[in-house]
Formats: structure tokens, C-alpha cells, sequence
């Protein structure tokens, strides 16, 4: 019989976290679960594995590899993305080699897989484990505490779409935007404040995350993100501005967005100011005035009903109470809910 579920003794260790925004977050051990699930291995070996041992076999492999694209640190193609992998490793700060002697590691235990189906499933596997396998020799302790995991492209313009809605941004300077101007205005500046939290690149209290925006961009390292010189430009910056909008515009335009893949940014607004243009998602402004459905036109406005002579009541004579679905409807233009009933 194939177990799928893991031990309670470990199910508090599995929680998800509650994450704020978009960004996800996660731990080995939750990887490691998700890949026992998808690969169909028995949930019996969770324990072997959390423990770290993770022995030379076929399926322990392959749930290596598994968890590498989960956490996103192994990519078939280039490889071990190091930026985020060092996430998860916390080493000894009195070791100075440990990234050396992992590479050498690296170097020697690939370089020994022989043959030449490179792109075969079974040797991404073994590549994925001999390099987790050296990193959990020589680079640190395994960090057990969920991680933010680098945001694909994808969720980057969905964060910014989002934005783009929750804020209302008019489609004057999504035209902008689509064209590739960041047009500077207060709902830019505040537009860019959203996108930046929502994707997790910015904090209102702590100000920028500059080691997640450093590791987001796995395949086009900058070391800038982490200089001091960069940490003390963006600090001089948030002591000058009150206004968050405007510190993460000027963050972003003098100083971040030079870095990495140059004003990557741009392009993720520019693709999700197009689709905002066209999906039909935008929420229109509802109308001060045209207070009126077309379908009830016909009704009498409201200065004409306040000036229409009251009928004279006679004495004894019961009052029947007004029908309400006479009174004109306040159209609901936002679908955000039930429609008001305007009083006369």
C-alpha cells in the first residue's frame, strides 16, 4: 500500500504561511511535500528525507530535481541558479571558502556523469542531486524557514495588472505605458509604490528588499543590488521623502532600475497597460449625474417630482403607502454591488 500522507507529528512544520500581497513563500520541507505528491512516492520517507538523508537512488533523484523547480533554485537548462539557492543555505560566518569549495564540488561531480543524453530526464535528475548534494556539503545549514521564491514573468505583470485595477490607473497613462513611457504623475508614482509591494520587491516599513530584487534576476546577477553604496542612496532618499509614492518612483528611476536587466520593470508595466487596455477589465468611473438607467428615461427627474404639486388629502381618507420600484435606480456601473434606491 502507497502512503501519501505525511506524519502528524510534522503537520504543524507544513502550515502554509499566510504571505501578504502576491509573492510566494516557501520551506524545504513544504517542496518536499508537494514533490512526494506529484511524484506519487510513498509518504513514509518524508521523515527520511527532512532529516536530510537522501539516498542514491533513481526516485530520490528525481525528487531532488522536483524540489529544485519547486524552490526554483535548478533549471534543466543553465543549471543551479545560485542567487536563490544560497537563500535557503545559511553558512558559517567564519568560513571564507565555503562558496569555493561547493563550486569545486560542483566541477567534479558533474564532469563524472558520463554520457551523452544531456537532456534526458533521468541525468537532469542526477545533475539536480549532485549539486543540492555539494551544497549541502560544503555551503551551510539548510534553512528550514520559508523563503520568498524569485516571481516569474508572468506573476511580475500580474502584480502590476492587479495594480493597475485596485488603483484605478487612467487609461490616459496606460496609453503612456503601453507605448513604453512611465509618464511621470502622482497615480504613476503610487501606481509603481503598489506594484512594488504587491510582487514583493518593497516594504512600507523596512523600505526595499534589495536581496530579493538581487535574486529575482537568478540569470542576470548584479552584485550592485547588494553594495553599500546602492543601500545608502536608496536610505538618503527615504530620509528626503515622506511620500512613499514618490521615494519608490525616485528609488526606481535613479536608482534601481539601471540595475540588473535594465529597466526590466518598464517592460512588465508596458505588457500589463496592454492588457488592462483590452481585457475589458477596467472599472469605469460611476457618473455623478447620469444618475438614470436608459430603461428609465421616462421617469420625471428630481427637481421636476420636487415641484409637482402634492395631491390634497381628504379627511378620513387612508394614505396608501408609494410603491418604491416607481422611484428611479441609481445604475450600479461598477457591478460592485446592489443598486441604491434614490429618495425623492
Amino acid at each position: 500500500l502507497v502512503l501519501f500522507l505525511v506524519p502528524l507529528v510534522v503537520a504543524g512544520d507544513l502550515q502554509q504561511t499566510d504571505v501578504s500581497h502576491l509573492y510566494v513563500a516557501k520551506s524545504f520541507n513544504r517542496a518536499l511535500q508537494d514533490c512526494l505528491e506529484y511524484l506519487q512516492l510513498p509518504g513514509e520517507r518524508f521523515e527520511q528525507y527532512s532529516a536530510l538523508h537522501f539516498p542514491d537512488d533513481a526516485d530520490t533523484k528525481c525528487l531532488v530535481r522536483c524540489i529544485g523547480l519547486n524552490m526554483r533554485w535548478w533549471n534543466d537548462t543553465t543549471g543551479v541558479q545560485k542567487a536563490v539557492m544560497g537563500n535557503f543555505f545559511q553558512p558559517d560566518p567564519s568560513d571564507t571558502e565555503y562558496q569555493y569549495r561547493t563550486a569545486k564540488c560542483i566541477e567534479k561531480r558533474l564532469g563524472s556523469l558520463s554520457g551523452s543524453r544531456r537532456s534526458a530526464p533521468d541525468d537532469c535528475c542526477c545533475r539536480a542531486y549532485e549539486t543540492f548534494q555539494c551544497y549541502l556539503q560544503y555551503y551551510g545549514n539548510l534553512v528550514q524557514c520559508p523563503k520568498a521564491l524569485p516571481q516569474t514573468r508572468d506573476m511580475l505583470v500580474r502584480s502590476a495588472h492587479d495594480c493597475i485595477n485596485i488603483l484605478r490607473v487612467p487609461d490616459e497613462l496606460l496609453r503612456c505605458y503601453s507605448a513604453g513611457e512611465l509618464r511621470d504623475a502622482p497615480e504613476t508614482r503610487c501606481f509603481l509604490r503598489c506594484f512594488f509591494l504587491r510582487s514583493g520587491g518593497y516594504d512600507a516599513v523596512r523600505g526595499f528588499n534589495l536581496y530579493r530584487l538581487y535574486s529575482r534576476d537568478s540569470e542576470h546577477l548584479d552584485q550592485r543590488y547588494l553594495a553599500q553604496e546602492t543601500m545608502e542612496q536608496l536610505q538618503t532618499i527615504r530620509s528626503t521623502n515622506r511620500d512613499q509614492c514618490t521615494e519608490v518612483y525616485r528609488s526606481y528611476k535613479e536608482v534601481l532600475g539601471p540595475l540588473g536587466i535594465a529597466f526590466y520593470e518598464d517592460s512588465i508595466i508596458q505588457e500589463a497597460a496592454n492588457r488592462a487596455l483590452s481585457d475589458g477589465s477596467r472599472c469605469k468611473e460611476c457618473g455623478q449625474y447620469e444618475i438614470y438607467s436608459k430603461a428609465e428615461q421616462h421617469l420625471l427627474s428630481l427637481p421636476e417630482m420636487l415641484q409637482k404639486e402634492e395631491p390634497v388629502k381628504k379627511t378620513g381618507e387612508e394614505v396608501e403607502p408609494e410603491d418604491p420600484s416607481h422611484f428611479p435606480v441609481i445604475p450600479d456601473s461598477c457591478g460592485c454591488g446592489h443598486q441604491d434606491v434614490a429618495t425623492p
